[in-house]
């Protein structure tokens, strides 16, 4: 009996051990083209519409699809496997988690002093 839960025990530690609980990459280290430093992506991304080029979560979905759409278009891949269920949570999450994981845009609240 002991051995059976002992190896219950391992293999749930194991297994949850195993997940990858690192955050997902900002939006600007999700686009990559070969030769080009961040902040030319960053200075490219703020050309094809985004305003916040850290997490972009502050577009609609058309404003997405066009941002996107201008990216590729100056040749640049779009890497999501940073982006997992397991660490795409919460409102100030990246846009990439939420078009992925489902959900709509995080609506941001809005922090008052004094207000807690």
């Amino acid at each position: 009996m002991f051995k059976i839960a002992a190896f219950v025990f391992v293999a749930l530690f194991t297994g949850c051990a195993s997940l990858d609980s690192s955050p997902p990459k900002y939006v600007f280290e999700a686009w990559s083209k070969s030769g080009v430093k961040p902040t030319e992506v960053r200075k490219d991304m703020e050309s094809c519409g985004y305003k916040n080029t850290t997490l972009a979560n502050d577009l609609n979905e058309s404003e997405v699809v066009s941002a996107e759409r201008c990216m590729q278009n100056k040749a640049y891949s779009l890497d999501t496997s940073s982006y997992r269920p397991n660490n795409c949570y919460g409102q100030n999450s990246p846009y990439l988690c939420n078009r992925l994981w489902g959900g709509k845009k995080p609506q941001l609240v809005p922090v008052r002093p004094g207000s807690q």
